[in-house]
């Protein structure tokens, strides 16, 4: 009996050892996971923030009215019969007259004002489709 606990001891020790070890990487894991966790609920708490900052900026803000109005002051003014509907036309065609760099800037301008960021893919595309008239 002597010798099987001589045979044994080592042989526990190293499943002992082994088991410990799984354990204390779970718990490194663990660790870590939730570091991770923190991590991100941060930054969703200051993206909140400055999303919330925005918006408490805007509260007085004309920036929406002053959008909608240009945009949709040449959709009334279409349907107001003939005089209304060439001052469209006009408009638009003077606009297309402006420098490239200009109609970039007024499409920068509005979207902005509006809240909508405006990215190097969505001047790309502005670009393509203007290209292609």
């Amino acid at each position: 009996m002597v010798w099987l606990r001589a045979l044994v001891a080592p042989i526990t020790g190293i499943v002992s050892s082994i088991v410990s070890a799984k354990k204390r990487k779970d718990e490194l894991n663990a660790a870590i996971h939730e570091k991770q966790l923190e991590g991100v609920q941060a930054m969703d708490a200051a993206e909140a923030n400055l999303k919330l900052e925005k918006q408490k900026a805007l509260a007085g803000s004309w920036k929406d009215e002053y959008v909608t109005l240009v945009v949709t002051i040449p959709a009334i003014l279409a349907f107001a019969g003939e005089w209304g509907a060439k001052v469209v036309t006009d408009g638009f065609t003077a606009l297309g007259t402006t420098p490239e760099w200009y109609q970039y800037l007024l499409i920068a301008v509005i979207t902005a004002a509006a809240g909508i960021p405006l990215t190097a893919k969505a001047v790309g595309k502005i670009k393509t489709v203007s290209q292609q008239k």
